[in-house]
């Protein structure tokens, strides 16, 4: 169990930061909410993102790729790369109306980027009418420099994130174990990149106000650039202005839920 995992982790270590914790439940190789074979998405599973309510969703991006394309030059090796791609409705709906409209010539591709084995067999049982066409890479690291176009849908929200407090001075959370299971403490900041940031973005430092800090952004986007020659990032999510984001109504950060199947994080928000 996953739980188990944590805690000998924790023993070993000690206490260890937010951002590791999330990515443990989140993405461990074998119990991490992203990586089981359970319903995640859609009527049955926890949520459900645009492209599931209709394909024009995919459509409208189609038609959008395709102005990318013809302001490129219509390179022949045309690559579209969606990381994250869910259940597979979005590339769908591109797909669908790349071929049926546009009818695109030339070697191009469509990749998705996939780490749940078990996700990519549903995506290729549903894009079946595509193969050939779509190809899965479990990094980009695998993929390869190309020049196109890169498509994430509610993609950056998912990354593990840093927790922070500030008290007398700014600390961050950790995840410690007791006999009920696992609490959060405050701690020296666990690197020195994340005082550059809160310097960088000017994070409130105001006594009791709470935020998270997605540092993997940085990476992520260090990855692309490594990988792509020439093109476009389309990057699709919601959220606030940093005006609204850091406002006094959200001192206690934007994080919705510390609770698994089988997992639970007991909370101490904002204060002492």
């Amino acid at each position: 169990m996953l739980e188990q995992i944590i805690r000998e982790k924790i023993k070993k270590q000690g206490p260890i930061t937010f951002e590791t914790f999330m990515s443990l439940v989140l993405y461990h190789h074998e119990w991490g909410y992203y990586m089981t074979d359970n319903a995640r998405i859609g009527p049955s599973g926890d949520f459900y993102t645009s492209p599931h309510v209709h394909p024009i969703f995919g459509w409208l991006l189609g038609n959008q790729l395709d102005e990318i394309k013809r302001k490129m030059g219509d390179p022949d090796d045309f690559t579209i790369l969606e990381i994250g791609a869910g259940r597979g409705y979005l590339a769908e709906g591109i797909l669908d109306f790349v071929q049926r409209n546009l009818k695109w010539k030339g070697r191009w591709r469509y990749i998705i980027i996939e780490r749940n084995p078990n996700t990519v067999q549903d995506q290729k049982k549903l894009l079946d009418a595509y193969r050939g066409l779509v190809t899965w890479e479990e990094s980009l690291a695998e993929v390869g420099q190309f020049c196109g176009c890169i498509i994430t849908n509610e993609l950056l929200d998912a990354f593990p994130v840093h927790l922070v407090l500030m008290k007398d001075v700014i600390q961050e959370v950790y995840v410690e174990e007791d006999e009920k299971g696992f609490i959060e403490i405050y701690k020296d900041l666990s690197c020195s990149e994340l005082s550059e940031y809160i310097k960088q973005y000017r994070v409130p430092e105001k006594r009791g106000y709470r935020t998270e800090i997605n540092m993997r952004i940085q990476d992520y986007l260090k990855d692309i650039d490594d990988i792509m020659s020439e093109g476009f990032l389309i990057s699709i999510d919601y959220g606030y202005s940093a005006r609204e984001y850091y406002t006094e109504e959200r001192h206690k950060g934007t994080l919705l839920c510390y609770y698994t199947n089988c997992l639970t994080l007991n909370v101490t928000q904002g204060g002492e």
